[in-house]
């Protein structure tokens, strides 16, 4: 061990709504994937 603590932080975002046929799904993913976030849309 180094003694440094790493910390890891995590948000939950849940939107809710009437989101058909808008490629909401693709777009939050695309920009997740460009900010190198991981998780599931």
């Amino acid at each position: 061990m180094t003694g440094i603590a790493e910390r890891t932080t995590g948000w939950r975002i849940r939107v809710k709504g009437l989101v058909q046929g808008v490629g909401f799904r693709p777009h939050v993913w695309r920009i997740a994937h460009e900010e190198n976030l991981s998780g599931s849309v």
